[in-house]
């Protein structure tokens, strides 16, 4: 019998190489370019910065939160999580 045994610190190791953030933040400029193209008229740029150990889209918007999430009497546009997944990536919002 094989026992599989995970090698401990290798998501960390991974982290700290270029070549994934130089990955992450090629992703992360898509998504940003996206979503600014799911604006109606974009007011405020949406920004990509670093963060951790990870990166940040940010829409600079004032009204960033009923572009997103909509009002009673207007549909959302959805233009973060638009941009993501014309990314091409998955978008995970049960947190």
């Amino acid at each position: 019998m094989i026992r599989f045994r995970a090698q401990g610190g290798l998501a960390q190791g991974l982290e700290r190489t270029p070549e994934l953030r130089t990955a992450l933040r090629t992703a992360a400029e898509a998504v940003a370019e996206n979503a600014e193209a799911a604006m109606e008229k974009p007011p405020a740029p949406v920004r990509v910065a670093r963060q951790g150990r990870g990166v940040r889209v940010t829409n600079t918007s004032p009204s960033a939160t009923l572009e997103e999430w909509g009002t009673a009497s207007r549909e959302p546009l959805a233009p973060l999580r638009r941009g993501v997944r014309s990314a091409g990536l998955r978008l995970d919002e049960s947190q």
